[in-house]
């Protein structure tokens, strides 16, 4: 459907793919073209939300965002235009 959103969501039960350095590598790229740092997300999510919380990212990209809320203990629920993003993080967040 085109212009629809794709959505992920995530359950602590999941497993997490491999990461090289802060930032999520695929062939030696970055996934998405402003990809961000895994270290300064995980810091944000721990210092604005609670284990438990629910994290949501309405514009998901490669993901990090859901990887640093798993990681965290926390819930997970993101979006993106792009179903090709939204599966690379899906990838990325359930192995």
């Amino acid at each position: 459907m085109e212009g629809a959103a794709h959505r992920l969501s995530h359950h602590q039960d999941d497993r997490l793919l491999a990461r090289t350095g802060s930032v999520f590598l695929e062939n030696g790229k970055r996934i998405h073209p402003t990809q961000k740092p895994l270290d300064l997300f995980t810091e944000l999510v721990g210092v604005h939300s609670r284990p438990g919380d629910l994290v949501v990212d309405p514009f998901l990209g490669s993901g990090t965002t859901a990887v640093a809320a798993v990681e965290s203990e926390r819930k997970f629920y993101g979006g993106d235009i792009d179903h090709h993003y939204v599966q690379e993080a899906r990838r990325r967040v359930q192995g």
